[in-house]
């Protein structure tokens, strides 16, 4: 999994009042439109990856998909758009590329086998398949657009229903 952090530069102004809003509103409220604004804020990344990743069968293009979670104890809510589980296994595969390997396991860099140290004989390296980014080149060209999307929806949300 790749870490990636980032700021979000907001007018100060602006900054107060959202957060003079999101204090107001009751838990409920507030996290049924972060999720919007998150959802909202990650769907161009989304598109982009699906442009970008490459097209041997499609399964990789068909299945990325986004996903929200929400952790009620720290009241975090993130939003993660990659593969959809089990159904693009191979997706790490392409995003950073492989060794190819016949006749059993090669040990990793570390010395380790993969497999649960189970030796099932000895592999040998016969090629590398190059990386093909798709995700990561998604994020970078979208970081700015995705905070923008993000403050517009919550604002757009949260306004609507002090408006109520």
């Amino acid at each position: 999994m790749v870490n990636v952090a980032f700021k979000l530069d907001i007018d100060p102004k602006e900054q107060k009042h959202l957060e003079k809003m999101l204090a107001e509103a009751p838990a409920k409220l507030r996290r049924k439109h972060v999720r919007r604004a998150v959802s909202f804020a990650i769907t161009p990344v989304l598109k982009a990856a699906r442009k970008l990743a490459p097209r041997d069968t499609g399964d990789l293009k068909r299945y990325l998909k986004r996903k929200i979670k929400s952790y009620s104890k720290n009241a975090t809510i993130f939003g993660m758009v990659g593969p959809e589980k089990h159904k693009a296994p191979h997706a790490h595969l392409v995003e950073f590329g492989h060794r190819i390997v016949v006749g059993g396991t090669v040990a990793r860099k570390d010395g380790s086998l993969k497999g649960g140290g189970k030796n099932r004989g000895a592999g040998r390296v016969v090629g590398f398949v190059p990386p093909r980014p798709f995700l990561r080149p998604a994020f970078q060209q979208n970081k700015e657009n995705m905070l923008r999307r993000y403050r517009q929806k919550l604002i757009e949300g949260l306004n609507k229903e002090f408006k109520k």
